[in-house]
């Protein structure tokens, strides 16, 4: 059985590879640095390392390292995190496959995001490492002075010289690192129970593509890093050419040897963070119930071989992406489990039963979505939602529909869904929309992207009168006559916290213009409310 780690364990875990990585690689950085200052087109790495050695000491190669060893854990979580923020800007909902796209634009993303700490933590680096020390003749005495003297030298400014270099730098490498990887993994990995070195491999293979992109701009960021700061009065722009005169564009690949030693420790990193990937996002979703602490003391260790009887039982049928061995791994390793998401085509009686049947489930929040690839769509006995909200009375049931198509509304739209959160993806025909108010008693939340081509005023007020609980409203493309908005929100002024409307969806009648409904709809509320403007562009 796997080893059940925290947020906290995987994130001490983390924090010691990526200092063990500084340690380890931090003095090929430093020979790299010195080699791209060196204006020599002749020095190698064994005469700069041979001279570092007599002049300056073996200790010369860890120059500069309380930079990175003080950022190491702040970038890698912005990274990481932005990486998985840019997936979510460009990908669908539910979406596991990504396209090349989307892959180099979310690894172009994380790289413009982690700037903001690499650039002060990389001119800091720089400069500690390109200084050289003859006798006790020193710049700068250490990272705190560093800035100190930075500050004083030009303020924030000085402290951030070089961020466009940088940016140059980090978002191709950032792209191709991520992209690459990616798409190794993929090639190497046809299921998670053979992932042993393949990370390993990927991250070193994705290492070495990356800094054969990234060199150059590298180089200019050192060059411009490392220097005062009213050197280079225009930044890259006076850089580059210098080092064009210099050597032509190989000298933008001085230290390439270093360079690849460098990729092979540094980036192979990542996988023994991927290994665990899977566990790490488990266990953040679950520390919103307690502590993780006080889950651990609360929960007994099951075993495989005491799985619960309808758990035995349990088969997912018709859904060829998910296994049954993948439920039970759900349940019996997150037995606090608080929400759940899934898609509606691998919804089945038997796994509804068996999350009703397991006492330590506490369901919340059950998320579902419905997309028209996943036809055909299952059919949930009746009495099985019965029992499922019985089980769990208060459960927050959130269906995302994209589905056109008003026959596969029907087994949708049942009275015995217990349904609180309605999205409507695309437009709903007028049919399915006027059944809201009667099969959706529960209904707390509506939000519909489009609708048309008529109004939606009858929908709404339906929904206001036939859904007691509802609170929130969002309309997209949709459209509504002032007076009829005026209706809706009399109907339920008391209950409703969000109303989401277009200006250009407020359609001016008769009797109420724009400014003439919101004003009056600001005085039901008692608070002051306006329609969203979007612009234009």
């Amino acid at each position: 059985m796997s080893v059940e780690r925290t947020p906290l364990e995987y994130f001490i875990g983390g924090a010691i590879g990526g200092f063990c990585v500084v340690v380890v690689g931090h003095p090929f950085d430093t020979i790299k640095v010195r080699l791209q200052m060196a204006q020599n087109m002749n020095k190698n790495m064994y005469h700069l390392v041979r001279n570092l050695f007599i002049k300056e000491g073996p200790f010369s190669l860890y120059k500069g390292i309380s930079a990175p060893l003080i950022t190491v854990i702040p970038l890698s979580a912005i990274g990481f995190f932005s990486y998985g923020a840019g997936k979510l800007l460009v990908t669908k909902p539910g979406q596991t496959k990504f396209t090349d796209i989307q892959l180099l634009f979310s690894g172009m993303f994380s790289g413009a995001c982690s700037t903001i700490i690499a650039a002060p933590s990389e001119r800091i680096k720089c400069l500690l490492q390109a200084q050289e020390e003859v006798g006790t003749k020193r710049q700068y005495k250490g990272f705190m002075d560093c800035v100190k003297k930075l500050y004083q030298e030009g303020g924030i400014r000085s402290i951030y010289l070089g961020t466009c270099a940088t940016l140059l730098r980090d978002i191709p490498s950032c792209a191709t690192y991520f992209y690459t990887y990616e798409r190794l993994m993929g090639l190497l990995i046809k299921s998670p129970e053979e992932m042993t070195w393949q990370p390993l491999l990927a991250g070193g293979a994705a290492g070495v593509v990356t800094w054969l992109v990234s060199l150059p701009a590298d180089s200019i960021k050192t060059r411009l890093q490392a220097s005062p700061m009213k050197m280079y009065p225009n930044g890259v722009r006076s850089v580059f050419p210098i080092i064009m005169k210099e050597g032509g564009f190989l000298t933008l690949y001085r230290g390439v040897t270093t360079v690849m030693m460098l990729a092979l420790i540094s980036t192979s990193k990542s996988a023994y963070l991927d290994i665990d990937s899977e566990g790490f996002n488990t266990a953040l979703t679950l520390s919103n119930e307690k502590t993780t602490v006080e889950q651990r003391k609360e929960r007994r260790e099951i075993e495989d071989n005491t799985l619960t009887k309808s758990l035995q039982l349990l088969r997912i049928r018709g859904s060829p992406h998910l296994l049954p061995e993948d439920i039970l791994t759900l349940v019996n390793h997150c037995r606090c489990l608080r929400e759940l998401s899934m898609s509606y085509s691998l919804l089945s009686d038997d796994l509804l039963m068996a999350l009703c049947t397991e006492e330590e489930v506490n369901l919340e929040t059950l998320r579902i979505e419905v997309h028209s690839e996943t036809r055909p769509l299952p059919i949930i006995d009746e009495k099985v939602w019965k029992t499922f909200s019985d089980r769990f009375p208060n459960i927050n049931l959130i269906l995302l529909s994209y589905i056109t198509d008003e026959e596969e509304h029907e087994s949708l739209f049942t009275s015995h869904i217990p349904m609180t959160h309605l999205y409507f993806g695309e437009a709903p025909s007028e049919s399915v929309a006027l059944r809201i108010h009667s099969y959706c008693p529960r209904l707390m939340e509506l939000v519909i992207a489009a609708y048309g081509p008529g109004l939606i005023d009858d929908v709404l007020i339906n929904v206001a009168r036939g859904c007691p609980r509802l609170n929130a409203i969002g309309l997209g493309d949709c459209e509504i006559s002032c007076t009829g908005l005026l209706e809706f929100v009399t109907l339920c002024a008391e209950r409703l916290k969000i109303l989401y409307i277009r200006e250009t969806s407020l359609i001016e009648d008769s009797e109420l213009d724009v400014l003439s409904v919101t004003a009056k709809v600001s005085s039901l509320l008692g608070d002051t409310w306006v329609p969203e403007y979007i612009p234009l562009w």
